[in-house]
């Protein structure tokens, strides 16, 4: 807690109001001035000796001024204790943070193995270890998914010119027609989940070349000009491709 923070605790000074509070904190922060020549035990020597003069039933102005010294004693000492705190903080360096699989590592590197490199994990590794795991599925479940689909890149000459007319002005299928992006060396289309659908007969090349992508795992084909000619693929070009693949 910050110094300035610390409310004055009049608990105790029967006698004292909100307007001694302004001497208090005159006197406190005196106190508690590094320039100050006590030390934390003299000045709660002090505070004892203010309190008890004040139950000095002879002279009332003592109790008063007693009573003030004594919380001013006592705030002055709570006022220390947050300095060393902050310059506590201040030289901590700061934790760097740890990623939930990081944490998960770090406690599978202290569970010891027997000499196979079998796992001995106790009740309590085990439930430690499921917790972090949990903290992992929590972590990965709450972060954006970034999505990434694979392209395979083949030469135009595996669509003929008429097929890639008919995709350009959605003519190649009857019904369910991929999805086509024109650009100036060919055309991106997608790969379909389900070609059972799709009537192949106005561009039969297609299927072979879907199936191609779909054994890649890829969801897109790009028909470049530039790119490779695959052996087992339909072509169209009369031209032998200086990228055609053996």
């Amino acid at each position: 807690m910050n110094g300035k923070e610390l409310k004055v605790d009049l608990s105790g000074c029967i006698s004292l109001t909100q307007g001694h509070i302004p001497e208090i904190l005159k006197t406190a922060e005196a106190m508690a001035s590094p320039k100050h020549a006590w030390n934390d035990a003299q000045v709660r020597e002090y505070m004892e000796r203010e309190r008890r003069d004040m139950y000095v039933d002879d002279f009332p102005g003592l109790r008063g001024q007693a009573q003030i010294n004594y919380a001013a004693a006592r705030h002055a000492l709570a006022l220390r204790a947050a300095q060393r705190s902050s310059k506590k903080e201040e030289s901590m360096p700061s934790r760097p943070e740890h990623t939930p699989m990081q944490v998960l590592k770090a406690l599978m590197s202290v569970i010891n193995t027997d000499d196979d490199g079998d796992f001995f994990i106790c009740k309590e590794a085990d439930d430690i270890l499921e917790a972090a795991r949990k903290l992992i599925d929590a972590d990965t479940a709450q972060k954006e998914v970034l999505e990434i689909e694979p392209m395979v890149v083949i030469s135009t000459a595996h669509a003929s010119a008429e097929t890639r007319r008919k995709c350009t002005e959605g003519e190649a299928f009857s019904s369910d027609l991929p999805r086509i992006i024109n650009h100036e060396y060919g055309l991106i289309m997608t790969v379909p989940s389900e070609m059972s659908t799709l009537d192949f007969s106005t561009a039969p090349e297609l299927e072979a070349v879907y199936e191609f992508a779909r054994a890649k795992r890829c969801n897109w084909v790009n028909f470049d000009a530039d790119g490779l000619v695959m052996k087992d693929l339909p072509v169209f070009d009369e031209t032998p491709s200086e990228n055609e693949k053996g």
